[in-house]
């Protein structure tokens, strides 16, 4: 497939010469930039005809060129990355061409790029082609220009990484000329620079004016929203499909574009969302390797399409090489990844629901489905579940109980790990994730909800548990501590009375503590020793309460029984703090917590013993980060 509006590197530098305008960053490509680029060259194709994006330049007319050259110079507003290390793959080329002496055409080739891309001549007087900033520009002419081999002790940053870039180049171009043999030599360092000169294809602009450069360099390089990683993966979708032949690639071209619709439909606009589905689907079907990439790049990484063309394509092949695509893998591997992707944003818009149809399951669950989704989105730290999720939606379509069963089992592992223990969301990731995997690769027979409470028990056993809560700590700052004192409410209901939504208790004065933060008059004799506010912010001291802004820092008996006051409430919580404590001290506290605690391992009970260490403890947090999924989901 063409690219339309595009030009070769021939092109741009046919009639100009460049130079890198002082506001411009110096050569900046460290090495996964230029194996990027070697890797495209690689798998461009002998034939350039289609070509290969490789970004966009922004010029501009420079108005103050005093140079000798009858050329008109250019500034290079945006792309100078891109133009640097091309000139430097090309002085490498030419350097290789020196080597084959007994090659009349490669001295050709080596005048030709001297001439045409390093010069404006074939003489050592004539200008430059790309003139970079100073502090760069004299190391430039010397190393890669002339390559006078003159010895620099004291390198710059940037001419740091322009001689680590002539050596990268040419350590991978000697490479090439030893497994060809040097009967071929020529042939394919004549190949590797057609593919840079003619096979690269730039977007080029133009702009006049001087106030257009600021602009339109902030534009370019500072706008706009970055893509998301979902984004990024249907880009690179298309991409390969310009691999298929014209009928295949249009077929997959409609399901691609119908999916994504689908999936943007399911998740919503929220751009976290959609990342949050690509981890989770990707964790259940691709595996949840340690320091495994992430997000667009697993996805390049597992369709490489080096998989998917043919041999002759690559530098260095000979020329009767294989030359037959690998269609039928690349349509077909590509379909199931977006009809995978699409179907887990369907369960995923069912779970954020709370009144999804459900309808592969049939009416009898349906109902329970909901009520167990609402819970655990309310307890949130739902994206390390969602793995899990995935793997039971897609792999036992019909089976509604065992889906509520899993349901059930996250709910009491984000309460007993995250708020009874108070771990951090992400805790228990990697084992959650593993055992999604290997559902995965079983494909039935499995349990994901002991798997689940196997995990829980490791972190959270009821001893785990009551070694935590015994002494006070931070509850206040526990993400799910509104949703367990919601819980701990309708329990002390028993169905009586009539309790707001749990949505009315959101707002962050709905939690009242009941010893002050501030300690005022009547509190400084029970709490005054409480300095670092671990009795104050422990459970114990902490109470749902419909606005706590009436409380302030009152003493504890009229709290009680002021109005408004705890006697008065409508919560029952509230209510209980009147009717059964006639004084509040660290004690009674603790004697609190004790009690809301009993109650929540016998509302949240572990049925399993511990599955042992998931091999979670030796991983880093930015590790188990990445496999929890965003921290405040």
């Amino acid at each position: 497939m063409a690219i339309a509006n595009t030009v070769t590197l021939t092109d741009l530098f046919d009639g100009r010469v460049f130079r890198v305008p002082e506001y411009q960053r110096p050569f900046a490509w460290e090495r996964q930039q230029l194996l990027d680029l070697w890797n495209d060259l690689d798998l461009l194709g002998p034939d350039s005809a289609d070509g290969h994006f490789a970004g966009t330049i922004i010029l501009r007319e420079n108005a103050a060129d005093g140079s000798s050259t009858a050329l008109p110079t250019v500034d290079i507003v945006d792309g100078q990355q891109r133009l640097t290390a091309c000139l430097i793959l090309l002085s490498a080329i030419r350097r290789a061409c020196l080597t084959l002496r007994q090659n009349p055409q490669a001295r050709v080739l080596a005048d030709h790029i001297y001439s045409s891309f390093l010069r404006t001549g074939p003489e050592t007087w004539r200008p430059v082609r790309l003139t970079l900033a100073r502090g760069a520009d004299t190391y430039w002419k010397e190393a890669v220009v002339e390559d006078s081999g003159l010895p620099h002790t004291q390198q710059s940053g940037a001419e740091q990484r322009i001689d680590s870039a002539m050596q990268y180049f040419a350590g991978n171009i000697e490479r090439l000329l030893d497994s060809v043999g040097k009967e071929r030599g020529f042939a394919v360092l004549d190949d590797l620079y057609k593919r840079v000169t003619t096979g690269l294809r730039f977007i080029h602009f133009e702009v006049s004016t001087s106030s257009d450069v600021g602009v339109i360099f902030e534009t370019v390089n500072d706008r706009g929203l970055a893509l998301t990683e979902l984004e990024k993966v249907k880009n690179y979708l298309m991409f390969l499909n310009q691999k298929l032949d014209a009928e295949p690639a249009h077929d997959l071209t409609e399901l691609i574009e119908k999916c994504w619709s689908d999936i943007h439909r399911n998740v919503g606009a929220e751009r976290r969302a959609g990342d949050n589905l690509l981890r989770a689907y990707w964790l259940a079907t691709r595996g949840s390797a340690r320091s495994a990439p992430t997000g667009a790049q697993a996805v390049k990484e597992e369709f490489d399409r080096a998989r998917y063309l043919p041999d002759s394509y690559r530098l260095g092949a000979p020329p009767d090489g294989q030359a037959t695509k690998r269609q039928d893998p690349l349509y077909t591997e590509i379909k199931e990844l977006v009809t995978g992707l699409r179907d887990c944003s369907v369960y995923l818009h069912e779970f954020n629901s709370g009144d999804a149809e459900y309808t592969a399951f049939g009416d009898s669950v349906r109902d329970d489905a909901n009520r167990l989704s609402i819970l655990l989105r309310r307890a949130s730290g739902t994206a390390k579940f969602l793995p899990l999720i995935f793997v039971q939606r897609m792999r036992a379509k019909t089976a509604g109980e065992a889906y509520c069963e899993l349901l059930a089992a996250c709910l009491t592992h984000r309460v007993r790990v995250s708020v009874l223990c108070g771990y951090r969301s992400g805790t228990g990731a990697y084992g959650l994730a593993s055992s999604a995997k290997t559902a995965w690769d079983l494909g039935s027979g499995f349990d994901l909800s002991r798997d689940v409470l196997a995990n829980c028990a490791y972190y959270a056993s009821d001893d785990q548990v009551w070694d935590r809560a015994t002494n006070p700590s931070n509850w206040y700052s526990r993400q799910s501590l509104k949703f367990f004192l919601y819980e701990y409410e309708k329990h002390l209901t028993g169905g009586e009375g009539s309790l707001a939504p749990f949505e009315e208790f959101v707002a962050k004065d709905s939690i009242e503590h009941i010893a002050p933060q501030k300690l005022g008059y009547g509190w400084k004799t029970t709490f005054g020793d409480d300095r670092d506010l671990r009795y104050r912010h422990t459970l114990g001291n902490l109470v749902l309460t419909y606005d706590n802004s009436a409380y302030s820092n009152k003493p504890f008996r009229r709290k009680q029984f002021d109005k408004p006051g705890y006697k008065d409430s409508r919560l029952f919580q509230e209510k209980e703090l009147a009717s059964s404590y006639r004084e509040w001290t660290p004690t009674t506290v603790m004697h609190r917590q004790t009690t809301i605690v009993e109650w929540a391992l016998r509302r949240w009970p572990l049925t399993v013993s511990s599955g042992g260490d998931s091999g979670e403890s030796a991983m880093s947090d930015a590790e188990l980060e990445l496999l929890g999924g965003d921290p405040d989901d």
